[in-house]
Formats: structure tokens, sequence, C-alpha cells
């Protein structure tokens, strides 16, 4: 008989969790095709031709230099890192490595306040991301006090 009831009591939690599921269908974070998350004034330009897909290691600038007296800013979007160039009313992003932050943190004068690398975050960047950052720059010599974090997600 408490075989009957425990049988009974499993398929009803069952009935009430597929139940539950179909009516809050549309809640969560969404799967592959469904564009929640995608900014509708986001535009991608992707351009193909024969030169560029040619081009090799050498053709890129190795480096990247800030003026001086600025502060470099950078973009965590999912795994990757991308170096604000401009002013803020005026934003692009250019696609850099790791070592190159480092380098940049390690160069750059710091501000009256002390910082030397600005960090912000998109609501798609990975925490892998930011923890291999800030390893790599304490790694470098570069303290935490000279790295400020921005506390929100960035569009």
């Amino acid at each position: 008989m408490k075989k009957r009831v425990g049988g009974a009591i499993v398929l009803v939690a069952v009935g009430i969790g597929i139940w539950l599921n179909s009516l809050f269908t549309g809640i969560g974070p969404g799967g592959e095709g469904t564009n929640v998350g995608l900014s509708p004034d986001l535009a991608v330009n992707v351009e193909t031709s024969e030169e560029s897909t040619e081009s090799t290691a050498s053709d890129q600038p190795s480096s990247v230099s800030i003026p001086a007296g600025s502060v470099s800013t950078i973009l965590i979007d999912d795994r990757q890192y991308l170096l604000q160039l401009g002013d803020s009313t005026e934003e692009s992003f250019q696609p850099i490595e790791i070592s190159e932050v480092v380098r940049l943190a390690k160069e750059a004068q710091p501000g009256q306040d002390g910082i030397r690398l600005h960090i912000k975050r998109r609501e798609t960047s990975r925490a892998s991301a930011e923890s291999a950052l800030t390893d790599a720059l304490r790694e470098a010599g570069v303290s935490d006090n000279a790295i400020q974090m921005h506390a929100g997600f960035v569009e």
C-alpha cells in the first residue's frame, strides 16, 4: 500500500512540474535563436575578401599605444577583451590580447586617483575571463588599487 501511495505522489509531482514548465515557457535565459539579450540597435558587419583572409600576423600592429595622461578602458565581452578607442562620446572598441592589456597597465602613468586601468563588463562577459585578467595583472605586479572595476554591466 505504501508503494502505491509513494508512486502516486511521485506521479503527481512530475505532472505538476510538467504543467509549471509549460505555464512558464518563455521565462529564463533563452536558447540559441531566441534573440534574447540582443540589442535592437546592434549592427554587425562582416566583410570578407581574399586579401583579408591571406593577411599574416606581421600585417597587424603588434602593440597598441595609449596617449600619455589617459587611462585605458578594457571591456570584457564573453571571453574577449576589447580596448576602448576614443572618448566616451565616440566609443569604438578593438580586440586586444591579455598580454597587451597587462603591458598597457604596467606602462600606464596612474591618474590623480592612482588608477592605471578601467575594466568594464557586458552582460555576456564570462567570470573566467575577468578572473584570468585580474590574475595576470596581479602576477605582473599591478596592484588591485590601480584597477577600477565598474560595478554594473555596460551595453
